[in-house]
């Protein structure tokens, strides 16, 4: 009986010229392949998910970014070399050679720190600065100096208000940028007023710049050729254009610590800044012991005349 019923239904069907058995045999088949597969999102979803997923160019680089490092200062990471943590990072190696009273740190102030902070919050004005500089010993005015230029670097007023008579605080002078920058003529009066001072005083009683710190900004040829002999560590951080390096020694003869790091220009060399490094005469820093040498390029034979002719090899601190 039911094999009679199935006869008469296909023929029925091939009457017809019927596709719905197809249609069937179709459904089945698509739902078996989407079990095996276990995709069960919709056609326009995958569309959507394999649209997102395409390869993209950012920055306007046809490859993959170049190394953070080969990027102009001041827009790594939006303006992160403008950073209180930066300037924290970039100052932390000549702070460290060169220790004062008190630690920097970001996340943790000492007591000497807060009222630092509440001092310059209260003091707007260069002329309210200079009233105060009187009251400060020397060693809080450089703390003063050292936590502003982390935190709020200070103007070129105000910043003249907090510094001796012979241009520098506790033998420390250090200016940073990118509003500030540091002329020949203030190594030029200093002098002259130095030599005031020892004329008319104990010659004892008075000592030379032994640190210069220079962070994000200008520094011309013609401000290099004043650097007093007396400096003995020197930091030239981020500065904004090259300058001839082969030079300090002449300038600077007794450096103990010299730190070049975070320089754009000592990353990605010119032929003129290879040929500096290479006039270096690294053997008249005679008592020179840490190079600061952060996220820069090393090249080639650079180490080897570093340490020509020298007992102990110096310290070259990388980032």
């Amino acid at each position: 009986m039911r094999l009679a019923e199935g006869e008469q239904f296909r023929h029925s069907q091939n009457l017809n010229r019927s596709n719905d058995s197809l249609t069937t045999i179709n459904a089945q088949n698509t739902l078996t392949t989407r079990l095996l597969n276990l995709d069960y999102s919709s056609p326009e979803t995958s569309a959507a998910q394999q649209q997102i997923n395409l390869p993209r160019t950012f920055n306007g680089y046809s490859g993959p970014s170049p190394p953070r490092s080969w990027i102009k200062p001041f827009t790594i990471g939006g303006d992160a070399r403008n950073s209180p943590a930066w300037r924290a990072e970039a100052l932390s190696l000549i702070f460290h050679k060169r220790p004062s009273s008190q630690k920097f740190t970001l996340n943790i102030l000492s007591l000497t720190q807060l009222c630092l902070a509440k001092l310059l919050s209260e003091c707007s004005s260069p002329e309210s600065i200079e009233d105060i500089t009187p009251c400060l010993p020397a060693h809080l005015r450089l703390e003063l100096v050292r936590y502003a230029a982390i935190h709020h670097p200070l103007s070129k007023p105000k910043l003249r208000a907090l510094l001796s008579s012979e241009g520098h605080v506790s033998g420390e002078l250090l200016v940073t940028g990118p509003s500030v920058s540091l002329h020949a003529d203030h190594f030029l009066q200093s002098k002259a007023q130095e030599r005031e001072h020892w004329d008319a005083e104990d010659q004892s009683t008075h000592s030379g710049l032994q640190s210069l710190i220079v962070l994000s900004t200008r520094l011309s040829v013609s401000t290099v050729s004043t650097f007093p002999p007396t400096i003995t560590h020197l930091a030239l951080i981020n500065l904004e254009h090259p300058i001839s390096l082969h030079r300090l020694p002449v300038h600077c003869p007794s450096l103990i610590v010299l730190d070049l790091s975070y320089n754009l220009w000592l990353t990605v060399m010119s032929s003129d800044t290879l040929k500096s490094i290479d006039r270096i005469d690294w053997e008249r820093w005679t008592q020179l012991q840490v190079l600061g040498w952060k996220e820069c390029y090393i090249p080639e034979g650079m180490l080897t005349k570093l340490n020509k002719g020298r007992w102990d090899d110096i310290e070259v601190v990388l980032g």
